[in-house]
């Protein structure tokens, strides 16, 4: 285990063919074709590979770490993608990235586990192997609850990652037994998956991997279905086959040792014009997201490429601040909305997407998000573009002659084109939109401070209903851009949050979702589409898009070549 400096692979830098493939271009499933096969190696750029992946220690902060350890680093539970999954009953698609719903988890390295107001108690599973690492002088030996001990605690004390104050809930963490890891808390937290489950800080490290250095590649091990074998830098990340990974699937009725790929690479491509040279050329084996922009011109060249749409969970939305001398009066609130044509948007900036849903994404449980068509009149009237009605509006709440508004934006990104269409949709209604664009620093600085006036436009994720609502609606919270307080809202959530059983949660979510769309405090744009691609070479995946905190580590594991 060596990591190497080097020039970016040759492979990657000589690009010149391109292969034409006969074939529809349009597959839902590769689907798993024949038996399984051991073997082969698998080229994979994640959403992560764009840039190098810094230190190797998950409290360090950094959030790519997680998607470079995922090969080799497991945690508590993951997502059950074969029974709930599109190749199970599809209850549960997986597009939303850094959420699984609790009924559509299974036990990982815990084989099961029970939570109640005040103790989460996970169970581990016997028999299950530390890789062992001969750089740090470290054996293979059992996984067991105090290594959970160990590497919890470390996120726990790391300030890098919000530590104490993310983990707010944690009384202690101590290992009851050789298989029990037991969690005191002070109070039942619904979103307990993303903090301690198979989130963000929430993969095993060894106690020989921490006590060594665990920001130094060289030290890292794991529990999972490959081992690291080296990173060269502005090259790749490599892993290999683990020989004695612990976990098993039955593919059409017979039992199969995992993972049937030999080795995985990371490329590391920051130019999106690389990467998708990369993919035409059948140098990259699958690709995690791309434009659909590119969507027309990749099923010319190559057809046989087999493909996957996706909702994106990440949007981008305007907050209107509840202490502005317009936006605290609700019917101008309301005729912002009605006067915006998100369809338009949607079509010049991303070409398709959902314009309805913050803060509840779309593609999640029916029993917690409600469809525009199900929705009441009320709301569904926000999203039918009428300027004549919403310039009305504003007349009838005193602004015959409109008023004036400024927006701060950053440089980069879709904001600033998103922004810009505003201003000729608002001039319709009479409001004068003055764009005043800010460098990074400036416009984070800003947006995170509450220096705005009226109104503030933002980007951010609400694939987890209860951490989207908390972090965007309470007081206190820096990105509740509105500047929320709301007795029902703070109530309501307070509740969801702390209530055990999952089912009872939605409901108060789903109710408190409608009063949030009714009250239009968020413009939301819309959530893009995006693209997965892979080559037909690979079998037996269906498509889903995270099952482990952006990750299908999981999943590619019962994945194999068929050359």
């Amino acid at each position: 285990m060596k990591i190497k400096i080097g020039m970016l692979m040759v492979v990657f830098a000589l690009l010149a063919t391109v292969i034409y493939a006969g074939g529809d271009g349009e597959k839902a499933a590769a689907g798993a074709a024949g038996e399984p096969r051991y073997g082969g190696k698998l080229v994979y750029h994640h959403r992560g590979a764009g840039a190098e992946p810094g230190s190797a220690d998950l409290a360090s902060g950094t959030w790519s770490t997680n998607l470079f350890q995922a090969p080799f680093m497991q945690q508590l539970v993951t997502g059950d993608f074969e029974k709930v999954g599109p190749r199970g009953t599809g209850e549960y698609s997986f597009e939303a990235f850094q959420y699984i719903p609790e009924y559509a988890l299974r036990g990982y390295l815990a084989e099961s586990w029970e939570l109640s107001q005040d103790k989460f108690v996970f169970h581990i599973r016997p028999g299950i192997m530390w890789q062992g690492n001969d750089t740090i002088g470290m054996k293979p030996r059992e996984f067991v609850a105090q290594d959970a001990v160990t590497s919890l605690k470390h996120y726990w004390d790391s300030p890098a990652v919000g530590g104490h104050a993310r983990l707010f809930f944690i009384q202690d963490i101590y290992a009851q037994d050789k298989y029990t890891l037991v969690i005191d808390v002070s109070q039942f937290v619904s979103n307990w998956v993303i903090y301690l489950g198979c989130g963000w800080c929430s993969g095993m490290q060894s106690p020989e991997t921490l006590k060594a250095g665990p920001e130094n590649w060289d030290n890292v091990t794991g529990t999972g279905p490959w081992m690291f074998k080296e990173y060269v830098q502005g090259s790749h990340m490599a892993y290999v086959k683990n020989d004695d990974y612990w976990e098993k699937r039955t593919i059409n009725g017979k039992e199969y040792q995992l993972p049937f790929i030999d080795e995985l690479v990371y490329p590391i491509i920051p130019d999106e014009t690389t990467r998708l040279a990369a993919l035409r050329s059948g140098n990259l084996d699958f690709i995690e997201s791309v434009g659909l922009q590119y969507e027309e011109t990749l099923a010319k060249t190559n057809p046989d490429l087999v493909k996957y749409k996706y909702l994106v969970s990440d949007g981008l939305y305007v907050a209107f601040k509840s202490s502005s001398k317009y936006f605290s009066n609700k019917d101008l609130r309301r005729a912002m909305i009605i006067g915006t044509d998100l369809d338009a948007i949607n079509r010049a900036v991303w070409m398709d997407g959902e314009k309805f849903g913050f803060p509840i994404f779309p593609h999640l449980s029916t029993d917690l998000y409600t469809p525009l068509e199900d929705c009441p009149a009320s709301i569904q009237e926000l999203y039918k573009y009428d300027p004549v009605k919403a310039k009305k509006m504003i007349a009838d709440a005193g602004y015959p002659n409109g008023f004036k508004l400024k927006l701060d934006i950053p440089t980069t990104g879709k904001l600033p084109p998103a922004s810009e269409m505003l201003v000729g949709m608002w001039d319709k209604l009479g409001i004068d939109l003055e764009l005043n664009v800010l460098e990074a620093a400036a416009y984070s600085a800003l947006k995170i401070n509450h220096n705005y006036e009226d109104i503030c436009t933002f980007a951010g994720a609400v694939s987890d209903p209860v951490h989207a609502l908390l972090e965007y609606t309470t007081p206190g919270q820096p990105w509740n851009f509105c500047e929320l307080d709301d007795p029902y809202i703070n109530k309501t959530l307070s509740a969801a949050h702390q209530t055990v059983d999952e089912g009872e949660r939605y409901a108060m979510l789903k109710e408190l979702s409608l009063y949030l769309w009714e009250d239009a405090w968020f413009l939301s744009y819309n959530f893009p589409f995006a693209l997965t691609y892979h080559w037909p070479k690979l079998k037996n995946y269906y498509g889903e898009i995270d099952v482990d905190y952006h990750v299908r580590v999981p999943v590619i594991a019962g994945c194999w070549i068929e050359e």
